[in-house]
């Protein structure tokens, strides 16, 4: 009531609110309400809501993750963020699967289906073939061949930056070089 857990949360948005009062014609209070509001403006009504986000909690109901959007149209999908922390979705999502002499690659979407604003992954899963390592991105300065993904210019899809899970420093004991790879499959 009153939006008594949001404030507690900290995540009152208060650019409704800025749009009611004073400042209502201000150029930079309209941009505001438009990226995180409305963007037909704010409404009486609108006042007291969050910020759009998800919270993840624990059994005990500590907080152990957060997704917060930049622009209030744009939202992730719930199975993007299981994505995003380390999960497989639970959708029925055709991938494919691709194979060479070096590794199997398989790759999927986080979801079947998206709509305008809709966050979604692409998730690559590689798995190196026994004594292959897959070099992380900064490894070509040493000469080696790194993964990575290039996705062709899509006007209608805003690209974030790729996620690579943590790698670790391999040390090749004959050279003495020490190489960025992920040593587990991505």
């Amino acid at each position: 009531m009153g939006s008594a857990t949001i404030k507690k949360y900290g995540i009152l948005n208060p650019f409704v609110a800025e749009a009611l009062g004073a400042n209502r014609d201000d150029p930079a209070v309209k941009a505001d309400v438009e990226k995180y509001v409305s963007v037909v403006g704010a409404r009486a009504e609108m006042n007291g809501i969050a910020f759009p986000g998800t919270f993840f909690l624990d059994r005990r109901g500590r907080v152990t993750s957060r997704y917060f959007e930049n622009f209030y149209i744009g939202r992730n999908t719930v199975s993007s963020v299981l994505v995003k922390q380390g999960g497989k979705t639970e959708a029925a999502i055709a991938g494919t699967k691709i194979s060479n002499n070096h590794l199997e690659v398989t790759s999927y979407v986080s979801n079947p289906a998206v709509a305008v604003g809709n966050r979604f992954s692409v998730v690559l899963e590689a798995q190196p073939h026994e004594h292959l390592h897959v070099y992380e991105p900064g490894a070509e300065k040493s000469g080696y061949r790194v993964i990575s993904l290039i996705l062709d210019p899509n006007p209608q899809i805003q690209e974030f930056p790729l996620r690579y899970p943590t790698s670790e420093i391999y040390n090749f004991k004959p050279t003495s070089e020490r190489v960025p790879l992920f040593q587990t499959p991505l």
